[in-house]
This record gives structure tokens, sequence and C-alpha cells, in this order.
């Protein structure tokens, strides 16, 4: 068997949005929080920063945009830092146009990297990305299941409930009733591991 990779950890920050407390007139609290947090991951040394967004509040402000990315320079370049889109960086309903200023601006909007065996996928969830996570996940299953077997339940959970709060019932049942088959397969043969997760899953719908 492969050897168990080795132990870290990683540093998520969530919501800098850049001009929120002041309604857009400046930044200064928004740097302030942010180079301590930049200067706190330098010290302790992740295997990767991860920001899960807001990364600004108003959408496109060339202000916001050019502090926050002064500031995650000063990340130490041995140290990745991954940026996940919130709906203050490309709008409560994205366009073509918001999609491609953050791209120039932050990169990506949905992407996947890896740590050691690990597979973390970033989606842009303004977009209704849950599809995505499933056929990833369905994808990197089929050929290691006893890795990614549980992530796929996991992602059809979530479409589920995606498809639920839009209203719509039945789509949502599909991916829900596979999300259970996968659990109920998983909790036969690890019932402590997966019994609760089978448990919740039952629960929702």
């Amino acid at each position: 068997p492969a050897a168990p990779a080795a132990p870290f950890f990683f540093i998520q920050i969530t919501d800098p949005q850049f001009g929120f407390a002041t309604s857009d007139a400046d930044f200064a609290q928004e740097s302030a929080k942010f180079e301590f947090a930049v200067a706190t991951a330098n010290r302790l040394r992740p295997a990767f920063v991860i920001v899960t967004g807001d990364l600004v509040n108003k959408p496109g402000d060339a202000a916001q945009i050019a502090e926050y990315r002064r500031i995650a320079a000063k990340l130490d370049r041995p140290i990745p830092m991954y940026n996940v889109a919130g709906n203050h960086d490309v709008g409560n309903t994205p366009t073509q146009e918001s999609l491609a200023a953050y791209t120039k601006d932050f990169g990506p909007d949905h992407y996947v990297f890896k740590r050691d065996v690990f597979v973390v996928i970033v989606l842009n969830s303004c977009l209704g990305a849950a599809p995505e996570a499933v056929e990833s996940f369905r994808h990197i299953a089929r050929a290691t299941p006893e890795s990614f077997l549980h992530g796929l339940a996991v992602s059809l959970h979530i479409l589920g409930t995606f498809l639920s709060n839009l209203g719509r019932r039945d789509d949502a049942l599909v991916p829900a009733q596979e999300s259970v088959d996968i659990y109920s397969q998983l909790a036969r043969s690890t019932p402590e591991a997966f019994l609760p997760d089978l448990a919740t899953s039952l629960a929702a719908y």
C-alpha cells in the first residue's frame, strides 16, 4: 500500500472585502486586517493559503482590487495563495464581462489544484457551479473510488440542496437519491464513519 501522506495544514481567509467597513469610502480597516493575516501566514508557514471571497466589496473597483493585490503579494513566494470568487467580486448575477474582469485581476474563477494525495476543487458558487463539482468528483472517483467516492456523495448532496433551494424539487431528487445510494454503500463497509452522513443525507429529503 502507498505510504500515508505527510500531515500538513493550510490557512483559510474569508471576506477581506476591501471597502466594506466604510461602504467603499476607504479600506483602511481591511488593509490593516489583511496585512496582519498575511504576516501571520508568513510566520506559520502553511502549505497554502486560500482566500474564500469576497476579496473586494465593490465589483470591479480598481483601487480596492489594487490594494488587495498589493498586500497579497507580501505572502512569501513558497506559500501558494488561491483565490475564490464571491458575489462582491463578480456580482450577484455574474456576466461574461464581470467574469472576464475577475479572471484578469485574480485568475480563474474555477480550477483544481492538488496537495499530496488531496485534490481541491475550487468553484464559483455565484454561477451555481455544483454540477461542475459533481462531474469532477465523478471523474476522479472512477479511478480511485476508495479516496473520492465520499467526495462524490458530498457534491451530489450539495447539488440536490442547490436545486431544492431554487424550487426545483423534482430535479433535486435525482442527485439526492444518488448521494443516499453512495452513503448507503459506504456505511455498509464502514458504518462508524459514514452512518452519520447517511442520516444527514436522508433527513434532507
